[in-house]
C-alpha cells in the first residue's frame, strides 16, 4: 500500500493503535495466541472466520499489524451495480418536469440506492481487506452525507469510492477530496454557495465536526472560509465537480483570528496557481478551472507556515 508523507498519515496512526488493540499486555515482539488474533481481527473487520484467525496465530504483534496494512486496498473487491458506474448524462428533473416524471426519478433513485447499499454490505463480507471496509465505513460516518438529500445514487457511489481510495492514506488528501466531492457539495449546500450569498454550511461543518472541533475557530473564520468556497459547484449533466469563476468571491479577505488568539492567524484566500488557466481534466475529460483547486487558507503557527487546501483544518495544535 502506498502511504503519502503528508500532514497526517492515517495508516501510521492506525498501526500504533492496532499494536495496542491486539494485546495490550504483550510486547510488540510477543506472538499472538488464538484469542489475541481473534480480538485484533474483530476490531479491524466484521467478524473473522476461524481460518482467518488461525492465519494470524503465531505472528508477532508487529508482523500482524504489518500484514493488516499490507493487505489494504484502494478499490472494492466486488463489482458495483451498473447504475453506480453509469456514465450517461444524469438528466435530473428540471423545473418544467411533470409530477409523474419527478416521481419516476425518485423511484429509480430509491431502487438504485437500495442496490448500492446491498452491494456495499456484500463487499464488507467478501473483501480481501476487511480493514479497508472498516475504515471506509468509519470515514462515511465522519464525513456524513445521505441519499435522501443528495438524491442521485451515482454521487453516493463516487463518495464511497473516494473514501475507500483514501481510507488509510493522508488525511489532508482525503479532506481535500471531500471538499470537492459531488455528494458533499449537494449535502452541505456547496452548490448554493456563491458570491454575494455565501452558504456557510460546509465551512462550519469542516471546522466544527470534520476537523478542529468547537472552540478552535471563530464565526469570522467560518464566514471567510465560506467565501473561499464560493463557486465550487457541479456540472449538471455529469455530476462532476466544476469551478464557476463567475460565482466566486475574489474580494479581499478579512484577517480572522482563531480561538487560540495570536497563536494562529488565519487569512482565508483563494490563490491562483502560478500558471492557472482552464485546462482539461484528464480524469474525467471535461473542462475545469484549475484555480479552484489551490490554497483556500494560510496558517501561521509559531514561525511555521503551512499552505494547502483547508490547511486551517488539518493543522494540529502545537
Amino acid at each position: 500500500m502506498n502511504r503519502s508523507p503528508g500532514l497526517f498519515s492515517i495508516a501510521a496512526a492506525l498501526s500504533v493503535t492496532l499494536l495496542v488493540a491486539c494485546a495490550p499486555a504483550l510486547a510488540a515482539s510477543a506472538t499472538l495466541g488464538y484469542d489475541d488474533a481473534r480480538h485484533l481481527l474483530a476490531r479491524t473487520g466484521f467478524g473473522p472466520t476461524d481460518a482467518e484467525v488461525r492465519a494470524y496465530v503465531g505472528l508477532t504483534r508487529d508482523a500482524a499489524v504489518d500484514r493488516l496494512l499490507r493487505e489494504t486496498q484502494t478499490v472494492a473487491t466486488s463489482t458495483p451495480p451498473a447504475s453506480a458506474t453509469d456514465t450517461s448524462p444524469l438528466r435530473p428533473p428540471r423545473g418544467d418536469a411533470t409530477e409523474a416524471e419527478r416521481k419516476a426519478f425518485v423511484r429509480a433513485q430509491v431502487q438504485e440506492g437500495l442496490a448500492l447499499r446491498a452491494w456495499w454490505l456484500r463487499e464488507m463480507t467478501v473483501t480481501r481487506s476487511p480493514l479497508t471496509e472498516r475504515m471506509t465505513l468509519f470515514w462515511h460516518n465522519h464525513f456524513v452525507s445521505a441519499q435522501p438529500k443528495v438524491r442521485t445514487t451515482r454521487l453516493m457511489y463516487w463518495q464511497n469510492a473516494t473514501l475507500r481510495a483514501n481510507a488509510l492514506g493522508d488525511f489532508g488528501v482525503l479532506l481535500h477530496a471531500i471538499a470537492k466531492d459531488p455528494a458533499m457539495l449537494v449535502y452541505l449546500d456547496g452548490v448554493r454557495n456563491r458570491k454575494g450569498a455565501p452558504n456557510e454550511n460546509f465551512a462550519r461543518e469542516v471546522m466544527e465536526l470534520f476537523t478542529l472541533g468547537e472552540g478552535h475557530y471563530t464565526e469570522q473564520d467560518v464566514r471567510e472560509a465560506a467565501r473561499a468556497f464560493t463557486g465550487w459547484s457541479l456540472d449538471r449533466e455529469t455530476g462532476r465537480y466544476t469551478f464557476r469563476p463567475a460565482l466566486h468571491d475574489y474580494g479581499v479577505a478579512r484577517r480572522a483570528r482563531g480561538a487560540q488568539g495570536e497563536r494562529k492567524a488565519l487569512r482565508h484566500r483563494h490563490q491562483h496557481r502560478e500558471h492557472g488557466h482552464d485546462q482539461r481534466d484528464p480524469g474525467h475529460g471535461q473542462q475545469r478551472h484549475l484555480p479552484a483547486v489551490p490554497h483556500v487558507a494560510h496558517v501561521v503557527g509559531e514561525g511555521k507556515s503551512h499552505q494547502t487546501v483547508l490547511s486551517i483544518s488539518v493543522m494540529r495544535e502545537r
